[in-house]
């Protein structure tokens, strides 16, 4: 039966590629942009890359990255390194839990499906690592020890949930190794790990941030199971079990609540607590329940397969994925302006140019908030080329189909059509 599961799990995250060979989600073209930009330097020179990357991608995923591309090419292993990571996730979930009931509703969750979707992969292999440790901590295995040290280097948002799980354990020794795994690296690069997540920390108090849904939007996806997760404490109150899953999941839900941190990403820690005292609560319920079992499970395959099928369309259309590509043809140290910061990630990824992005990024130099703005909304072709010319040649300019409405449009002399979505900028100052 558990392989049974494993297959409906990998055949919902498997769907989209049916459709579309177009990465999923947003942060995969940032991730391949990462590890072709390490392929260039000593992995002991990480914090050398731009300080953006520094910023938002601790160095174990890139070190992982960096030592496969030794064999294959970034691009080949983007998708599958998705799939990997999932059934790992997978894997310690069952692990620790030994329970089909909660590795199915792991498959069917609407939550993790679109965790999975928006590549969040850095979360998504931290988490399992939160739930390794607890599988080992049970069977009394020193490999225990290597998830402390690891996870810090992985995840922050997700080290603070293994943090306050370490306390809960009062394991003073594990305690230890994680915060000297920690200090290792972030105290000498506080200025660009530690403070920047402070700043977003404070700015943010009592707003949601982070991309994913709002606490409202996943409770709503959450039904499928949320009465059996009552049940689940229930019983784990009256037997004496779960403490430490029933108290993360009390934390993981007030920290949403309250716009703490990056609330919205702590949403998926929160269904996965649920989900796993859901599938205690029916695993209880259901044992001498077979029909109902079988309804159950059907209705919750039926969640799955219409969740899936309405939310499985990649952010960009597969002509522009092809053209994007193309770019790689172009003028040799050219730059792209990217017109709006929903194709950041691409052009980054698979354009093989200097990306000028909006708010984004070691190109963003160049124009000041209030001339990003002139560029979008001036319709003064004088303000355009004033600003076109401070920017670096060879410039093209990429406007794709699902951008934000903008009034600059590329007509005149100054602008030569290079393909469907792309322009170059061919005027000198």
């Amino acid at each position: 039966m558990i392989y049974l599961i494993l297959i409906i799990y990998f055949i919902f995250r498997i769907y989209p590629y049916l459709l579309s060979p177009v990465p999923l989600g947003y942060d995969g073209g940032l991730y391949l942009y990462l590890w072709k930009q390490f392929q260039n330097i000593s992995i002991l020179k990480f914090t050398d890359l731009p300080s953006w990357i520094v910023q938002v991608y601790p160095p174990l995923l890139p070190i992982v990255g960096k030592f496969l591309s030794y064999f294959v090419n970034p691009e080949y292993f983007l998708i599958p390194i998705s799939f990997v990571i999932a059934g790992l996730l997978f894997l310690s979930i069952y692990l620790y839990t030994k329970n089909l009931w909660t590795v199915l509703l792991l498959s069917i969750s609407a939550i993790q499906y679109k965790f999975w979707w928006w590549y969040y992969i850095k979360n998504i292999l931290a988490t399992s690592f939160i739930f390794f440790y607890l599988y080992f901590d049970q069977k009394k295995s020193k490999i225990k020890y290597i998830f402390p040290v690891l996870l810090p280097w992985l995840h922050q948002p997700t080290a603070i949930i293994f943090f306050i799980i370490l306390i809960l354990h009062k394991n003073i020794k594990t305690i230890i190794l994680f915060l000297l795994s920690f200090a290792i690296y972030y105290l000498p690069n506080y200025q660009n790990t530690i403070l920047p997540f402070l700043q977003v920390t404070v700015t943010t108090v009592g707003q949601e941030s982070g991309t994913f849904y709002n606490l409202d939007e996943a409770v709503k996806l959450m039904w499928p199971y949320l009465l059996l997760a009552i049940y689940g404490i229930y019983l784990s109150y009256k037997n004496k079990r779960n403490f430490v899953v029933v108290v993360m999941a009390v934390i993981s839900l007030l920290i949403p609540l309250f716009g703490l941190f990056l609330s919205r990403r702590f949403i998926p820690f929160f269904d996965l607590f649920v989900i796993i005292l859901a599938g205690y609560g029916a695993k209880n319920i259901f044992v001498k329940r077979k029909l109902w079992a079988g309804l159950y499970i059907f209705l919750l395959l039926i969640f799955g397969i219409n969740f899936v099928y309405k939310n499985s369309e990649a952010l960009i259309f597969s002509d522009e994925y092809i053209e994007i590509k193309l770019l790689g043809e172009s003028k040799k140290d050219s730059f792209v302006l990217v017109a709006d910061n929903e194709y950041t990630p691409w052009i980054y990824g698979y354009s093989d140019r200097k990306a000028i992005a909006p708010g984004f990024g070691e190109y963003d130099i160049y124009w000041s908030n209030d001339e990003w703005n002139q560029f979008w909304l001036s319709n003064n072709r004088e303000t355009e080329i004033q600003l076109l010319n401070k920017l670096p040649k060879p410039l093209y300019i990429y406007l794709g189909d699902r951008q934000r409405q903008i009034k600059f449009t590329p007509e005149g002399n100054c602008f030569n059509r290079y393909s469907w979505h792309v322009w170059e900028y061919v005027c000198q100052k």
